[in-house]
């Protein structure tokens, strides 16, 4: 009687986990990273982000930041850090609508804080990723982040232009 106890309080905290999980969105061409991000509708005071940082920033464990169609440069827009985050970072429509192009300085994505297979990046294209080392579009360390969907483009380093990763196992 007890483990089948254990196992159903066990499933009702992880249900609970679930519930309590936010999406966050991120608009390039009408968002404000002033804005909380909890809305899609591009409007204060809880329209959505402007920079996909600025989205990864507000979420927590468990969370989707949700990221519109575009293409997605500059300051926010690279060298993405989820800073240890489980979290889904999805493009709306995919590789084809949804880009995150680095300008030849700096990555797209950098992996580094303890991700693991529940810290996913989703349906975006990463090109014109740079790094005169590692990693030019995206750089994984002693992480294992769940990468899928993705297209990676003209990128560039010295090893691993697309993706590079030392110690860890991404998927």
């Amino acid at each position: 009687m007890r483990p089948t106890i254990r196992l159903l309080a066990g499933l009702t905290c992880a249900l609970a986990v679930a519930a309590n999980a936010d999406t966050f969105y991120v608009n390039g061409s009408c968002g404000d990273d002033a804005w909380t991000g909890t809305s899609s509708v591009c409007s204060a005071p809880d329209g959505p982000k402007l920079t996909i940082q600025a989205g990864i920033d507000a979420s927590v464990n468990g969370d989707t930041v949700m990221v519109a169609d575009g293409v997605y440069m500059g300051v926010g827009n690279k060298n993405l850090d989820f800073g240890g985050r489980l979290i889904t970072l999805r493009s709306e429509d995919g590789p084809a609508a949804c880009i995150i192009d680095c300008e030849n300085a700096g990555r797209g994505s950098y992996f580094h804080n303890g991700e693991t297979a529940d810290a996913v990046l989703d349906g975006f294209a990463i090109r014109n990723g740079f790094d005169v080392r590692v990693g030019g579009a995206i750089l994984c360390e002693s992480v294992s982040p769940t990468i899928l969907n993705c297209v990676l483009v003209n990128n560039r380093a010295s090893e691993g232009g697309g993706l590079y990763s030392s110690d860890g196992n991404p998927t």
